[in-house]
């Protein structure tokens, strides 16, 4: 690869340089490329070939180096045209010397010498910054307009920068232009610590198109994070993972609130937004011993909770290394660096200093929910509704013509007989629908009526969670039995559980009807711990996952819908010993059911992995249904599509590197596990 050692200029100098640019581009007359915006650098080296496994020696070198060097002020002087015989070749920014600048290109030279002593190194000499480079064979006569604006401007007054950091940067060719990626970014010694957390030098965007920030050697964000450490391996899986890094994300089951997006509201503050809703955080944090209440999670009897967000914030950055090595722990720190430029895990001491940027970011438009869903290159968003939903707030971002926001059908409270809440959720369903809802034959146009307004809000698929995947046809006169008796207050458990194995079935039939696509998400124990569900509610942490048969539960249905062209079954599981003994093999078999991607618990990086190494060899991958995030924290939906696509990366990376496929089939595949089957399985 193409490397080079640099500074990367703070955005104030970012802004002087563009106006240099914008001057040299006008009187260029199309003769002049300038620099991709907020690129702007000093370069120390450069290096023409950099192999792949010398990237981590040349950090750690020049990691020593940054520990020895203080900061360095500099300044920047007027632009000078650089010529090469009888051809202008680029406009660049001389620095003004010093002893402690030369110091410094001393040090870092030597720094890569020594690292790459077998390897060409161009060493910074003179250190100055690229501002545009004339287009190929321009003649010096061509470069008298250039020179021209460069005396007008000549009186501006110079630049003074602070030199505080090294990146080491791999340089690409793009197809629009010169693309970098920051590999190593290292701080200098300030004169004096103040111990809060930097600004990112630039945009910390995902999809940043010319610098994309790792902040390595930082321990937040490792560029080859969760890649095979073999060489060989890894290097397939970068170039895998490179294809796919910046694929819109299509996102076909979650659960994030279509008033968030319909309203654009900013987000209160930090611990609203990534502590206190999150069950994945609030319940790690729980198994340590720490109450709820100190969370600010609201309570059901009144019982007072934390509400000052900032001790809330506090009590979770000094718990924070409780999630190492956890799928929470990756996404949080990918959510922290990528969409609020945060350069250190949190703890105890950074915890305010943290709160303060994120806060910060907060306060601005572009941190807005609509800005975040532009900027995370969303696609299409599916939310997960309940059939007696209003989608009001669907139909208003519909209305304003504002992105690809669509509602799934849930219709769980209205099928199971022993909710709390059935009765309610029947009689929003007959007020919707117009249907008195006191015979079954009147509950099932109902749900037929409301599958119908769900497709035309643009719902591509129904959701199903039940506990056991059991499936029974019952005779009508036996279903409005059961239906009855609920209305009469006098259905029992079995009761509810005949009803709603006889309504899989029904809801399946709807499928074939309608072309909605089924998801079923079996074997979870809900509300596990009685009394976290009754002082705070569910969604608290406290569910657990069951042992699930697949193979004799959903016999009946598979037999009766299984074989139908029009119906598509898609299957999730919380019991990983399933993945190769039933699921894969009715995936394998029956062309309406399709494997969802690892669920909840097993949404991991090793969870990911023994899913692809039980399913692929009897599914295949086309089987399969790519992937979803299935999450309700809205900003860390990058993180998870970043990790699967990183995780698939790796897997197909050993298959290659075992002869199983070849790359070219690889970087076929990713790409359908990426984006192509997820479009596909659901329809969009």
């Amino acid at each position: 690869m193409r490397a080079f050692v640099a500074t990367v200029l703070d955005a104030e100098a970012q802004q002087w340089c563009r106006r240099w640019i914008d001057a040299l581009v006008g009187a260029g007359g199309g003769r002049v490329r300038p620099i991709p915006a907020g690129t702007a650098h000093l370069t120390w080296a450069f290096i023409a070939a950099l192999p792949e496994d010398r990237v981590d020696p040349l950090a750690r070198a020049l990691a020593d180096a940054a520990a020895r060097l203080s900061e360095v002020p500099v300044t920047l002087a007027t632009p000078q045209v650089l010529y090469g015989g009888r051809v202008a070749r680029l406009v660049h920014l001389p620095v003004a010397d010093s002893a402690a600048l030369g110091a410094l290109v001393r040090l870092v030279g030597d720094a890569v010498c020594a690292a790459l002593p077998d390897i060409d190194v161009q060493r910074g000499g003179s250190p100055h910054v690229t501002l545009a480079r004339f287009r190929r064979g321009t003649p010096r006569r061509d470069a008298r307009p250039v020179e021209d604006a460069i005396a007008r401007l000549a009186g501006e007054p110079p630049a003074a920068i602070t030199v505080d950091g090294l990146q080491l940067v791999e340089s690409r060719l793009g197809p629009t232009g010169p693309e970098y990626l920051v590999r190593a970014a290292l701080r200098l010694q300030p004169d004096s610590l103040s111990g809060r957390l930097g600004e990112p030098s630039l945009p910390v965007s995902r999809h940043s198109r010319h610098f994309r920030h790792s902040n390595y050697p930082f321990p937040m964000l490792h560029p080859h994070r969760y890649f095979d450490p073999d060489p060989a391996t890894r290097r397939i899986a970068i170039d895998l993972y490179t294809r796919v890094e910046t694929l819109p994300l299509v996102c076909p089951h979650g659960h994030v609130e279509p008033t968030l997006l319909a309203s654009n509201e900013p987000f209160p503050d930090p611990a609203t937004l990534l502590v206190i809703p999150d069950h994945y955080v609030t319940r790690m944090l729980y198994s340590q011993g720490i109450a709820l209440e100190r969370l600010g999670i609201p309570t059901r009897d009144g019982t007072p909770v934390e509400t000052d967000p900032r001790s809330i914030w506090q009590l979770f950055a000094e718990h924070f290394h409780l999630f190492r090595a956890t799928p929470s722990g990756g996404w949080l720190r990918h959510e922290l660096a990528e969409v609020f430029g945060i350069t250190e895990p949190l703890n105890g001491a950074n915890a305010m200093a943290a709160y303060d940027q994120i806060e910060a970011c907060l306060a601005k438009p572009e941190f807005r929910p609509r800005a975040l869903y532009e900027r995370f290159n969303i696609a299409v968003l599916c939310t997960t509704d309940a059939a007696g939903d209003s989608l009001e707030h669907h139909k208003a971002m519909r209305d304003e013509g504002w992105g690809n926001v669509r509602p799934t059908f849930r219709p769980d409270m209205a099928v199971t007989l022993s909710h709390p809440s059935w009765r309610a959720e029947i009689e929003r369903i007959g007020a919707l629908t117009g249907e008195s809802m006191t015979t079954y034959a009147s509950f099932i146009r109902a749900l037929e009526i409301r599958r119908a307004f769900f497709k035309q809000m643009g719902a591509t698929a129904t959701d199903h969670a039940v506990v056991v995947p059991y499936t029974e046809r019952l005779g009508d006169a036996e279903a409005a039995t059961l239906y009855e008796r609920a209305l009469a207050g006098q259905a029992t458990q079995l009761d509810s559980d005949r009803f709603g194995a006889h309504m899989l079935m029904e809801l399946a039939r709807m499928s074939v009807e309608d072309g909605l696509v089924m998801q079923l998400h079996p074997g979870s124990f809900r509300n596990h711990n009685a009394r976290i569900f009754e002082r705070f509610g569910p969604d608290r942490g406290c569910d657990i996952p069951l042992a699930t048969e697949y193979t004799r539960n959903l016999h009946a249905l598979l037999n009766a819908y299984g074989n139908e062209p029009g119906f598509t079954l898609v299957l999730f599981t919380l019991d990983e010993t399933v993945y190769s003994r039933e699921l894969a093999p009715l995936a394998g078999h029956y062309p309406s059911v399709v494997l969802g991607p690892p669920w909840w618990f097993h949404d991991s990086v090793e969870g990911m992995l023994r899913f692809r190494h039980a399913a692929t060899e009897t599914a295949g991958f086309y089987n399969t249904a790519g992937f979803n995030d299935d999450t309700r924290a809205f900003p860390s939906i990058p993180a998870r599509h970043d990790v699967a696509r990183r995780v698939d990366a790796t897997f197909l990376a050993q298959l290659v590197t075992r002869h199983v496929i070849d790359e070219a089939e690889a970087h076929e595949v990713i790409v359908d596990l990426s984006q192509n089957l997820v479009r596909k399985v659901y329809r969009l």
